[in-house]
């Protein structure tokens, strides 16, 4: 098995926030560019217009979570708790990835 400073897991993890930051501040700030990539079906409001802002919001807002725990593991050199939320968060990434699957998005 391959034996990696902590250094070096300290900046894995960094990127694995950096990436996360992003995804989440893309949701929020192009809300139905994302959900159109995504292929979500717009949950509706009670007057039946499509709350896509409201919906990518609350997914900008899961993965803005993830990045900013990330961070904080991070400065303190959490390598450890890092992984951790890593590693659980992908169950997150895997349930994303299904709902495009399902949805036969395809990025062109």
């Amino acid at each position: 098995m391959i034996s990696l400073t902590p250094t070096t897991w300290n900046i894995l993890g960094l990127g694995v926030a950096t990436a996360y930051a992003s995804l989440g501040l893309a949701a929020m700030l192009l809300p139905h560019q994302v959900a159109g990539i995504l292929g979500f079906r717009a949950a509706t409001q009670g007057n039946g217009k499509p709350d896509v802002p409201g919906m990518m919001g609350f997914i900008g807002a899961r993965d803005l979570s993830i990045a900013g725990a990330l961070f904080v593991f991070a400065r303190d050199g959490a390598n450890q708790e890092m992984g951790t939320v890593i590693l659980s968060s992908m169950i997150l990434c895997v349930f994303d990835v299904f709902i495009v699957w399902r949805n036969g998005k395809r990025l062109e």
